[in-house]
């Protein structure tokens, strides 16, 4: 664990970071990552989104965090969330939390309506998350129930979003 923090930046995330991003992903996930429900979500888009933003410490990639624009159902104005990479040496530091804050601020003013995403309530319940009710959101593949979850972005916008989940 670093033990002092360097000067971190926090921009949005380009073309050109996407090597060192794959890196971080590798390091942290690694090729388990391929297989999971989320994942094959967002496996078939090739662009990035400009939600997406990266936290760099003298010049170097930390952390990630990366959104799909998608539709559930066939309602569109909605985001998948991850995957959310911080450096282990970096973790514990909120550095996560900043980049989720960032990037939802900036849905909210694009007039994103939900987030969701895969993950531990424990942790993203802090910055707005929630379980999804069971089975409103499907995902491709097999996935645990409990750990799809919404953050709404405009009130009461989780009832407008039942169905599969693709990318737009």
């Amino acid at each position: 664990m670093a033990t002092q923090l360097c000067n971190i930046i926090i921009t949005r995330t380009s073309q050109c970071n996407l090597l060192e991003i794959s890196k971080l992903h590798a390091s942290l996930f690694g090729p388990g990552r391929f297989v999971r429900a989320a994942y094959r979500v967002r496996e078939s888009v090739t662009h990035v989104s400009p939600f997406c933003h990266i936290a760099k410490c003298d010049g170097i990639v930390i952390a990630s965090i990366s959104f799909t624009k998608i539709c559930i159902g066939n309602k569109p104005g909605a985001l998948m969330l991850g995957p959310l990479a911080v450096n282990s040496s970096y973790a514990g530091f909120g550095i996560g939390r900043n980049l989720i804050q960032t990037s939802l601020n900036l849905a909210r003013s694009a007039e994103i309506n939900l987030v969701t995403l895969v993950g531990d309530l424990a942790y993203y319940k802090s910055v707005g998350f929630a379980v999804a009710p069971k089975q409103q959101i499907l995902l491709p593949g097999p996935f645990d129930y409990s750990r799809v979850l919404i953050c709404e972005l405009r009130q009461g916008a989780s009832l407008d979003y039942k169905g599969m989940i693709r990318p737009v």
